[in-house]
């Protein structure tokens, strides 16, 4: 059996305790059956881990728990780990290390509460996600750090949105879910609504009508929020300009994105961000 008991894994030095949030690490591992890791005294920061294939079983006290494919799991600081990899199959888990302030509430508010495991779904949207962070860590480009931190707030909500989605929903919706993911994927597409609809092989008007009673908006109200609430995150979390923030959501015109960020949240782009940017940040207009 082989076994893992180094903290090598770790590419990012952890912060200071007063930081608002940071991304320590974040990986996506394959292991072979017949695998462990064993920490002890765990890992100085929380763990979110996300079982893409396979499961693997992970002791809380003097029993064996089972994680299976599509659950997550979370770690607290200096919470033992040993966790062993059974399996046939190889297992393919995503992992995120994060500190600071902010993220118990972040946890709490997302309905992350306890250790679980979660019952998530397997969920292209977060698994993206993952894959975001872990290419930003990677190549370490200007302000990387400010976008994988803002990364990870995106991250907890979209488990929060996949873990409020009803595990069977009624038969003539099923068609929807697809799109959905798409939309919460891809968010800055510049895809029609006929190519929604075109999706589920359903005409427009039919396709709208669906949506509307799937969601209580129409599809474009819907994406148009998604869009928002990527940019509020990117706001106050990066340091990235108004210009940046509205092409990266899917904006060619900087000046219809305020307009409209204004009309549905009250406040201008740049009064937002003085808002609720952290104050470690210099407000970028």
């Amino acid at each position: 059996m082989q076994f893992d008991t180094s903290f090598e894994q770790y590419r990012h030095v952890l912060v200071a305790s007063d930081a608002q949030l940071q991304v320590n690490y974040c990986g996506c591992n394959r292991y072979a059956s017949d695998y462990s890791i064993i920490r002890p005294h765990g890992t100085p920061d929380f763990q979110l881990i996300y079982f893409w294939e396979g499961c693997g079983y992970f002791r809380r006290g003097i029993a064996y728990e089972k994680v299976e494919e599509g659950n997550l799991l979370l770690l607290n600081p200096n919470e033992p780990q040993i966790s062993v990899f059974y399996e046939k199959d190889n297992a393919l888990v995503y992992s995120i290390h994060f500190t600071g302030r902010d993220a118990v509430p972040l946890l709490s508010d997302n309905g992350l509460n306890g250790r679980g495991p979660f019952r998530v779904g397997k969920h292209n949207e977060i698994r993206d996600v993952f894959h975001s962070i872990i290419r930003e860590m990677q190549v370490k480009a200007c302000k990387y750090e400010e976008i994988c931190n803002a990364s990870l707030r995106i991250l907890l909500s979209q488990i929060a949105r996949c873990r409020s989605l009803p595990a069977r929903a009624d038969k003539k919706y099923q068609k929807l879910l697809g799109v959905l993911e798409q939309m919460h994927t891809d968010f800055a597409s510049q895809t029609s609504i006929e190519e929604y609809a075109q999706m589920c092989y359903l005409n427009k008007c039919y396709f709208i009508t669906l949506f509307k009673e799937f969601t209580g908006v129409s599809p474009h109200t819907y994406k148009t929020g998604i869009r928002l609430e990527r940019a509020k995150e990117y706001l106050s979390g990066t340091n990235l300009t108004v210009c940046e923030i509205a092409s990266s959501i899917g904006f060619s015109d900087a000046v219809h994105f305020s307009k409209l960020f204004k009309k549905h949240t009250g406040m201008t782009p740049g009064d937002y961000r003085k808002k609720h940017q952290n104050n470690n940040y210099a407000c970028a207009k």
